[in-house]
């Protein structure tokens, strides 16, 4: 006899019951959920570093001479500047939906200690200009027009030796001449005299919401713990009852 056929028939009616309460099971919701804003922030992140990686090409001397460079046909310069619409226009969209999406997803948690915590955090970081400045510029892009992008590369003298410095900046005049930012935008334009630099901004930005939502997955074991180890006993009950492992926990 083989072993399949040595152990005991499982109750059928058994597991249908119990397939059916893991179906429905809260920690599968809330698991479908919380998936979506991990996911969400690494599309955030994805395309952080598509910009980021853009700048530390321009960065290199031998390519920011390229950029900078006006005495023939400028392709390199081009497509720098075709690349960094599109990479600054993916990266602000994807701060928007992340935020966007977060929004929804705190619904669910209204008036608990958890959504009073979070506002608290979330207040923290969007009183930082940078924060404010990135949201705006989602919309200066939606409903204005390219930002006033400038390329700017200095050699400088140090002990030991010419090193040469290039940043992307954001002509802060310019963004001036649109009415639409918001208060604590305004301020933070008002302070970059020199235009704002758009790796210092993204960077400092991409640190305030890693601190953010960091906390904010701690969190999932605090308020869903007991769901998924209530789900993990369903997924033991059913692999006992057929006889042998099938079902993965959570």
């Amino acid at each position: 006899m083989s072993e399949s056929d040595s152990r005991p028939p499982y109750d059928s009616e058994r597991l249908r019951d119990l397939l059916a309460q893991t179906a429905d099971h809260p920690a599968k919701q809330r698991e479908k959920e919380w998936n979506g804003i991990h996911l969400m922030c690494r599309v955030f992140e994805a395309n952080l570093a598509d910009l980021v990686n853009l700048l530390e090409w321009a960065s290199k001397e031998e390519n920011a001479i390229e950029v900078i460079q006006n005495v023939r046909p400028t392709p390199i310069k081009d497509e720098f500047f075709f690349h960094l619409i599109r990479h600054n226009h993916n990266y602000v969209a994807a701060v928007g939906s992340l935020i966007d999406h977060t929004r929804k997803f705190m619904r669910d948690y209204e008036d608990s200690e958890f959504a009073r915590e979070y506002e608290t955090r979330k207040d923290q970081l969007i009183r930082e200009g940078c924060a404010n400045f990135l949201k705006d510029l989602r919309n200066y892009m939606l409903h204005k027009g390219i930002p006033p992008f400038t390329f700017n590369l200095r050699v400088e003298n140090t002990p030991l030796g010419q090193i040469s410095r290039s940043r992307v900046l954001l002509n802060t005049a310019q963004l001036l001449g649109w009415p639409k930012w918001s208060s604590g935008s305004k301020g933070f334009l008002g302070q970059a005299d020199s235009g704002i630099d758009l790796r210092e901004t993204v960077d400092a930005y991409a640190e305030l919401v890693r601190d953010l939502y960091r906390w904010l997955f701690e969190q999932y074991e605090v308020l869903h713990g007991s769901d998924v180890r209530s789900y993990n006993q369903l997924v033991t009950e059913i692999n006992l009852t057929r006889g042998g492992p099938v079902a993965e926990p959570m």
